[in-house]
This record gives C-alpha cells, sequence and structure tokens, in this order.
C-alpha cells in the first residue's frame, strides 16, 4: 500500500466494518444436509449441539445460521474420543459471534462460513484443541474428499482424514474481531543515569490485558478470509500459534498438521487482501515459550497503539513470527498516545529459552510516528533475530522500507542481562531512516549486542536519526555491516559503531558504489548542532577497544560539515580506518556558529590514555578544497596515528571561514594534518602519489604544540607543485623529530608557497630532504629550516637542476633557501645542495690541425666590377635578455636569403654596392 493513499484505505476500512456490524439475528439453526443432521437444544443462555455425523475421530455440523448473541454459549457436545469438530455454515448470513463458544475434551473446532465471521466485544473461547475460522467454501481432506458450505447438497464423502486445505472462492467474506482494546501499559526497566543509549528500555506490563478469543496452551488460533480487521480486538494463544491470512481469488490454501495444531501454506495464492489493526487491536502468543505467529496478506497495518507480543516468559526456545505482505506492512503509531504501536518480542526476567525469530517480507515496509519493533532480552538466554526483507515485488515506489519520527527497530540486551541479542538483518531496494528514527543493535548489561547487516540498493539516513550497534556495559558491541549502491547521510544522520562501557567495539564496515556525507541540523531540544556522518570508537568512561572502520565505495564526498570519525575517548585502544575509494571529495565545512570542517579523522580526545588507529586511504583522486580536513590529532594522553595516503593524484586547495552571527573565528585552510597539543607523539603523514597540487592556502602538516614529539611527512610523487600560498609545514615545540622528505621528479613552488619545518621553544628545528630532478621556487616561494631557542635544521637538496631560488643567510623578499635559528648565525642550520658535477671540457669537438684557408672559401662572383649586389636578410633579434619572457613588439621573422644576382648591364641607378639588413 501507497502511504499516500492510506486515508483512503482507512476510510475504505471503515466503511468495510460498518457493513458487518449488521448481520442476521438468527442465532444457530442446523440444515438438513448430513446423514446425521445437528441438533441445538437450548437451555437458558447456553446452547448445546449435540448430533452431527461422525467419521473416524471427525464430527461433522451443518448449520443453515451460526450467530451467538452477546453472553450467550454455544456448547458442542462431543465425544472425547473426537479430534476436529467440522462445522459449516451454508445460509447466506455472516456469523456474528459475541459470546461462548465451547467444546470438550481436546478437540479442535474448525468453523467455515464463506459469507463472513465476526466476532464481537464479548466473543470468547474454551476448547482444549486449536480454533480455525473461515471464509473458504470447503475444507480439504487428504484421500481428496471435501466438506462444502456452497454446495451442501452434494453427497458428502466424510472422511475420516485430517483436513489439508481451505478451498478458497473468488470473493471470500471478510473476517473481523471487535473488542475494547489490549489494556496494556509499560514498565520501564531502570538504566544507569549517564547511559546515553537510545534505546526504549520498556517492557509491556500484560496484567490487565483482555484475552479475547484465546485457545490453550501451544494451540493454533487462525483466521482465513477475505478482508480481516481486528478493531480493538484480542487474540491470544500461549505460546501456540496465531495465523491470519486474507485471500482475495479462489485458490488452496494447504493445512498442514503440527505439533499442537496446524500452519498454513499460501504458495498456491497470487491475490490477497488487506488486513488491519486498529484502536488498540493486539495477538500475544507469549508463553513458557514465545509461540508462533503468520500474518499473510496484502497491505498489513496496525495503527492506534496496536500491539503484538510474542514473550519468552519460561525455559523453552521461542518460536518464529512472520509477516508477509505482496504490497505494504505500516506500524503507524500516534503522536499524542502514551503507547506506541509495537511488537514486543523479549525475553523476559528469569526466562531461560531463547526468543524467538521475527521475519518481516513485503514490497514496502514503513514504520512512522511513535511505533517500533523491539528483540530484546532481560536474561541470561539470548534475544531473538530480526530479518526484514522488502521489494520482493515491482518496485513502483520511491522508498521500500521506510523509518520516522520517533520511531525504531531495536535489538537489546537490558541492563543486568546476560544474553546475547539478536542479529538485525535488512535487506531492501531503498531504505529512508529520517527525523528522530533509530536502527540499532545494542547492549546495556553484559551479553554482547547483536550485528546489524544491511543490504540494498540506495539508503539515506537523515534528520538526527541513526543506524547503530553499541554497548553501554560489559559486553561487545556487534559489527555494523552496509553494502548499498548509493549511500547518503545528511541533516544530522549518523551511521556509528560505538562503546561506553568495558565491551569491545564492533567492526563497521560500508560498501558502497556512492558515498555522500553532507552537513548538520540544529538540535532544537539543546543549543548544538548534530553533524552527518559515519563513527566509530570508545567514548567517554569506557574501558573496551575500538575496532577498524572500512569504507570501499567508487564515490565519496564529505561536505558543508559532515564527518567521518574514528576516535577513541576511553582508556582504551582505537582501531585503524581505511577508505579505499576511487575517488574522494572532502570540501567545505558547516561555517556559521564557530563551525567545523568537513572531515576524515583519527582522534585520542581529551582527558584519553587508549592509542588510537591509523588512517589508511588508497583512492584514484583525492580532492581537498574549501576548508575540507584529513587528520590525525591527539588532544589525550595517548601517541596520535599515522597518516598513510596512496593515490594517482592529490590537490589540497582553498580555505572557509568559520563565524558567528557576530563575529569571524578566523580562515580555516583545506589541510592534511598529524598533530598534536599534549605531551604525546603526533602522528606522521606518508604520501605516495603520481601528482601533488597543493594551492590557495592549503596545506600539509605535522606538527605538536606541546612538548611532545612531532610526526614527519614523507611524500613520493612524480609531481609535486605548490601555488599561491601552497604549504609543506612541520612544526615542533618542544620535541623532536617534524622533519620532512620529499622524493619527486619535478617539484615547483610559485607564489609564495613554502616548505617550513618550524621549532618554537627550545626544540631543534626538523630537516628537510629534497630528493628531485628540478626543483623550481618562483615569487617569494622559500624552503625554510627555522628554530627560535635552538639549533636551526638541516636542508638537503639533491637535484639535477636548481631554477629561482639559492641560499642565503637570511629570508628576503626573493625566492630563498635557508635554516635559521632565532639565537644568531652560530645556531643555524646546514644547507647542502648536491647538483651534477660539469666537466667544461666535455662535450667540446677537437679541431683540425690545419684550419681553412678563407679565401678557398669565397664566391667571386660578387665582384664590384659587375654592380653586383649581396643582401643578408635574417631573424628580427633575440630577446634583450635571454632569462625573461618573450616581449610582444620584439617581432620574430624568418625569410629566405636573395638571390645573388650577377647584370652584364649595370643598374644606371646605383653607384656601389649595398648591403642591407631586414
Amino acid at each position: 500500500m501507497n502511504p499516500a493513499n492510506s486515508s483512503s484505505w482507512l476510510v475504505s476500512a471503515a466503511v468495510f466494518t460498518l457493513a458487518l456490524a449488521t448481520p442476521a439475528n438468527a442465532q444457530i439453526t442446523p440444515d438438513a444436509t448430513l446423514p446425521n443432521n445437528s441438533v441445538v437444544l437450548p437451555d437458558g443462555n447456553v446452547l448445546t449441539i449435540e448430533g452431527g455425523t461422525e467419521a473416524g475421530t471427525n464430527l461433522f455440523h451443518s448449520f443453515q445460521d451460526f450467530s451467538i448473541p452477546t453472553r450467550n454459549e454455544a456448547f458442542f457436545n462431543n465425544a472425547l474420543t473426537i479430534d476436529n469438530i467440522i462445522t459449516r455454515v451454508t445460509g447466506g448470513n455472516l456469523s456474528d459471534i459475541d459470546g461462548l463458544i465451547r467444546a470438550n475434551g481436546t478437540a479442535n473446532l474448525f468453523l467455515i462460513n464463506p459469507n463472513g465471521i465476526q466476532f464481537g466485544p464479548n466473543a470468547s473461547l474454551n476448547i482444549g484443541g486449536s480454533f480455525l475460522g473461515s471464509t473458504a467454501e470447503s475444507l480439504l481432506f487428504e484421500d481428496g474428499s471435501f466438506f462444502s458450505a456452497t454446495e451442501p447438497n452434494a453427497s458428502p464423502l466424510l472422511s475420516i482424514n485430517v483436513p489439508v486445505g481451505l478451498q478458497m472462492g473468488a470473493d471470500p467474506g471478510a473476517i473481523q474481531v471487535n473488542g475494547s482494546g489490549h489494556n496494556l501499559t509499560l514498565d520501564e526497566v531502570p538504566v544507569d543515569v549517564g547511559v546515553p543509549t537510545s534505546a526504549p528500555f520498556l517492557v509491556p506490563n500484560r496484567t490487565a490485558r483482555p484475552a479475547g478469543l484465546q485457545v490453550s496452551q501451544g494451540r493454533t488460533l487462525a483466521l482465513v478470509g477475505g478482508e480481516i480487521a481486528l478493531s480493538g480486538g484480542n487474540l491470544t494463544a500461549p505460546g501456540g500459534r496465531v495465523e491470519l491470512g486474507s485471500v482475495a481469488q479462489a485458490g488452496l490454501v494447504s493445512l498442514s498438521d503440527i505439533t499442537g495444531g496446524f500452519t498454513l501454506d499460501y504458495s498456491d495464492i497470487n491475490t490477497f487482501g488487506d488486513i488491519s489493526f486498529t484502536q488498540a487491536a493486539s495477538i500475544d502468543t507469549s508463553g513458557a515459550r514465545s509461540g508462533d505467529l503468520q500474518i499473510h496478506g496484502q497491505n498489513i497495518t496496525f495503527a492506534d497503539t496496536s500491539t503484538l507480543l510474542t514473550q519468552t516468559l519460561g525455559d523453552r526456545n521461542g518460536g518464529r513470527s512472520r509477516l508477509r505482505a505482496s504490497e505494504s506492512i505500516w506500524f503507524q503509531g500516534t503522536a499524542t498516545a502514551d503507547l506506541p504501536t509495537v511488537w514486543f518480542n523479549q525475553v523476559e526476567a528469569g526466562a531461560t529459552g531463547n526468543g524467538g525469530t521475527l521475519a518481516i517480507e513485503a514490497r514496502d515496509l514503513r514504520i512512522d510516528t511513535n511505533a517500533f519493533i523491539s528483540s530484546a532480552t532481560l536474561s541470561s538466554a539470548n534475544s531473538g533475530d530480526i530479518s526484514i526483507a522488502t521489494s520482493a515485488f515491482e518496485i513502483t515506489k520511491p522508498f521500500d522500507l521506510i523509518i520516522l519520527k520517533n520511531t525504531g527497530l531495536f535489538s537489546t540486551v537490558f541492563p543486568d542481562a546476560t544474553g546475547n541479542s539478536g542479529n538485525l538483518n535488512i535487506q531492501t531496494d531503498r531504505l529512508l531512516v529520517n527525523n528522530f528514527a533509530i536502527v540499532e543493535t545494542s547492549s546495556v548489561g553484559t551479553g554482547n549486542a547483536g550485528d546489524l547487516t544491511l543490504q540494498t540498493q540506495n539508503t539515506i539516513v537523515s534528520n538526527i536519526a541513526v543506524l547503530n550497534t553499541s554497548a553501554y556495559g560489559a559486553g561487545d558491541a556487534g559489527q555494523l555491516n552496509i553494502q548499498t549502491d548509493r549511500l547518503e547521510i545528511s541533516n544530522g544522520g549518523q551511521i556509528a559503531s560505538s562503546i561506553f562501557g568495558a565491551g569491545d567495539a564492533g567492526q563497521l564496515n560500508v560498501q558502497a558504489s556512492e558515498i555522500e556525507i553532507v552537513g548538520f541540523t540544529e538540535l532544537d531540544l539543546v543549543e548544538g548542532f548534530v553533524f552527518s556522518g559515519l563513527f566509530s570508537g570508545n567514548q567517554r568512561g569506557s574501558t573496551g577497544n575500538g575496532n577498524v572502520m572500512t569504507i570501499d565505495t567508487d564515490s565519496l564526498r564529505v561536505v558543508d560539515g559532515g564527518q567521518i570519525s574514528l576516535s577513541v575517548v576511553g582508556s582504551g585502544d582505537g582501531a585503524d580506518l581505511t577508505i579505499r575509494a576511487r575517488d574522494i571529495e572532502v570540501s567545505g565545512a558547516f561555517v556559521d556558529f564557530g563551525g567545523v570542517q568537513s572531515g576524515i579523522a583519527t582522534v585520542v580526545n581529551p582527558e584519553t590514555s587508549g592509542r588510537p588507529g591509523n588512517l589508511l586511504i588508497d583512492t584514484t583522486r583525492l580532492r581537498v578544497t574549501n576548508g575540507g580536513l584529513i587528520t590525525s590529532e591527539t588532544l589525550g594522553n595517548a601517541d596520535a596515528g599515522n597518516i598513510e595516503i596512496s593515490a594517482e593524484s592529490i590537490e589540497v586547495s582553498g580555505s572557509s571561514v568559520l563565524r558567528s552571527a557576530t563575529a569571524d573565528f578566523g580562515t580555516v585552510p583545506s589541510r592534511i594534518a598529524a598533530s598534536s597539543s599534549t605531551e604525546f607523539a603526533a602522528g606522521s603523514v606518508s604520501l605516495d602519489t603520481d601528482i601533488l597540487q597543493i594551492t590557495d592556502n592549503g596545506e600539509i602538516t605535522v606538527s605538536n604544540t606541546a612538548n611532545g614529539n612531532a610526526g614527519n611527512l614523507e611524500i613520493s610523487a612524480d609531481e609535486i607543485f605548490l601555488d599561491n600560498a601552497g604549504n609543506l609545514q612541520a612544526g615542533v615545540s618542544g620535541g623532536t623529530q617534524g622533519n620532512i622528505t620529499l622524493n619527486t621528479a619535478d617539484l615547483r613552488l610559485r607564489r609564495g608557497s613554502s616548505i617550513t619545518t618550524n621549532a618554537t621553544g627550545d626544540a631543534t628545528g626538523g630537516n628537510i630532504n629534497l630528493e628531485t630532478d628540478t626543483l623550481v621556487a618562483l615569487e617569494n616561494s622559500d624552503i625554510s629550516a627555522n628554530a627560535e631557542q635552538s639549533f636551526g635544521g638541516q636542508v638537503n637538496i639533491a637535484a639535477d637542476a636548481i631554477f629561482g631560488t639559492q641560499f642565503r643567510e637570511a629570508p628576503t623578499p626573493e625566492s630563498d633557501i635557508t635554516a635559521t635559528s632565532a639565537l644568531g648565525a652560530e645556531f643555524s642550520g646546514l644547507v647542502q645542495i648536491q647538483t651534477p658535477v660539469v666537466d667544461p671540457a666535455s662535450g667540446l669537438v677537437v679541431l683540425d690541425a690545419e684550419p681553412l684557408n678563407p679565401n678557398t672559401q669565397i664566391q667571386n662572383s660578387c665582384d664590384i666590377a659587375t654592380r653586383s649586389r649581396f643582401a643578408i636578410t635574417g631573424n628580427g633579434g633575440l630577446p634583450p635578455d635571454p632569462t625573461q619572457s618573450l616581449q610582444t613588439q620584439t617581432v620574430w621573422r624568418d625569410t629566405r636569403l636573395g638571390e645573388i644576382q650577377s647584370d652584364l648591364t649595370p643598374n644606371p641607378t646605383q653607384t656601389e654596392p649595398e648591403t642591407s639588413f631586414i
């Protein structure tokens, strides 16, 4: 069902409800179609049903009408040897049941009325076996015989076999279950103050819940017909099975005999009808084991705080619950309600049986506005897995799985629980998680959180929505695995794997063709902002270790304040952040209110002793522009990790201005940086690339602004180009290192660019080692190794050719190579420049011992006596300075030499020879 058309569908459901509410007034009237007809014996409010025709352990009844008025009772007085009581209604009226249906022993009861069945708020069951109410036309048996409600006069061959199928007509009647609602309340499990989990620690209190239609422990309750509506109705099968099936075509629904009842198979059905839960309707299969649940229709809707309960209460493992829709499944809550629309699949405190599994299959699934699905454990047993698969049919809608507006999917280990939470598996074409929605596996106890696995074509996480696996207690977080074609994280959306306790974080693995992480959103609840991003690490107060984050993609864009971060906040160690991509762009910043740069980072946070991992990037093309940032940083009590980048081309360019409503906070350049502001060492930066361009104030830096060591900057590239204040920098304040090593074929610096090591305080200046074929530094571009209170560093240059720069004792407005100290020349560093040694005699040609006689080389045809003329023409001159560019006013022109003329008759107008230059 398209959610956009939901209002019209609900109106149709309401009309359907009103139509069902006007049944015939008849009660229970036998017909005369059986060899031994049914007999109804009234006794006050009790209608005793006897007679009928027995065939083996089957007892057949046939009625013209079958309805039970309010607070009346229909008592099937069967023999205890009967296994199945099979009842048909052959008249044209629906069955209106608002009283009690009772039978002897453990017999199963089948009620078939093709015209429809309605259960009122007072309807109930008191039978020892299973109950099946259906609007099928007939019941089929294993031997091929059938018991038909539409052909009652056909000579029946009543079977002694068990039923094996329901033969549905072309337009099956509807089934409705009315009631006063589930009357559930929620108990909240307390958690330690400060645990920032988003999971709802809620347990349903079932004490006041009406049973409604209920079968005995471990038995099956099944309703199979056309449209099915539960309007405040309640269905209960403790530890048993509930089956709801809505069929909209002629066909066979198969029945299979199982322990305690039967299960239905819709393999032969292609067209289904709608099923709705409204007005706080509920199904409960909770028991010593959570029972089984199967709901199969076209559009299945849960609204108005309607609830599914599949709770494990004892020592038996839970069953399997399955919702399957050929179109849509919609969990729709109410924003103003105290209770959500919810599916609780929990292992309650003290239970030792594992929780049951949940499976949802539909073309579209929507969880909307105060609705959620929870699989959890409160005990030593494990909770069950949740599996969601959508888009099994033709795709016509914009999204196949929508989770939004204070909603979520949760697999949780509750506080004090020692069992593990189940895995959460989602397979869909298009997923939207939006507007405070949460998809999470988590642990607040000592058990481990389950894995969260997502397989999609298109995923959007937006507006403070979260995909998360986390651990807040002693348990480990699960893995978070995402495989998608396109992943968009925007407006404060987050995908995270993190720990807050003693457990270890899970791996975060993302495989995508395209990833875009965009922007931020203002958080209205508190003053602040939430940034879009991929996050992993251990958080404040944790002692567990982080785990690796791996991103594999063709295209990665991190823009407008978006973030990819692997951080260490606790005492446990971090892990590596690895990114493999064809194209990576890190660009821009969130500039307002102090702002933040778009970035990829590994961070050791303040008051943290855990060691981080390294930042590893393997890409074809890397662009860091307009204030973007790639960084490894320590602000705490551990060394920072290293940055290692392998790429065909790297561009670092531009800057952004951070500001507030009243002031600018300054310009932040685009950077690749490894830094420390503590006593602990900064990481190193290692780049291996074909082409490196650093322009327009962009920079690559290693630094330590406290007394710890800086890292080293090492670059291997075919070409390195710095332009318009592009910078390579290494800074150290009180420690050592901060060296720069470049190995390249072509190194060019222009327009105020620089390669610099700066040592402040009493630190020794770092060294600069350049190995290149050609070094060009123009327009006040400098190479310098400087110090303040100690010795300057060394500058070692090995080059085939150096242009535009030279060694100087102190910086000048020209392009310089310096190694200075503020303490004076005696503390200056050493500059060593190695260029190839050239032998002046090499390349000279040895001349012949005897020079040529010039007289033998001159043509005598130019003779004054013959008044011949010799004109020398050639190029238009050379530029005034060989080191300067050609000037536009200089004319270059080549012409061929003029012919040498020899006239026998002298030119009367010319009296002497002429030499001219053009």
